[in-house]
C-alpha cells in the first residue's frame, strides 16, 4: 500500500485502529512525507503527544481476534452436526 502510494486505504487502517506507521509510527504512515511535512506528521495529526501507537500491534490483535473467529465456526459446525446426529439416533 506504501509503495502504491494508497492514503486513502492507509488512512482508513490508521483511523480504525487509532495508530500511526507500521512498525514504528514514522514507518510508513500517512500523510506521506513531503515538502513541508515530516515522516512524524501522522502523530501530528493526532494528538501532537507523540502517545499514539505503531499499526503492527493492532493489526495483530485483530489478526489474533479472526484467528479465533475462524477456529470457532468449524468447531461450532462440528458440535451442530454431533448434536444432529445424536438426535437423529435417539428418534429411531
Amino acid at each position: 500500500m506504501f509503495v502504491n502510494k494508497d492514503g486513502e486505504g492507509i488512512r482508513a487502517i490508521q483511523d480504525a485502529l487509532g495508530c500511526c506507521g507500521f512498525a514504528s509510527t514514522r514507518d510508513m504512515a500517512w500523510p506521506f512525507p513531503g515538502p513541508g511535512r515530516d515522516a512524524g506528521a501522522c502523530v501530528a495529526r493526532y494528538d501532537g503527544t507523540g502517545t499514539v501507537a505503531r499499526c503492527l500491534d493492532g493489526l495483530r490483535e485483530e489478526e489474533s481476534k479472526v484467528g479465533w473467529m475462524m477456529m470457532a465456526v468449524p468447531v461450532g459446525v462440528f458440535l451442530w452436526k454431533v448434536s444432529f446426529a445424536s438426535s437423529a439416533i435417539h428418534y429411531h
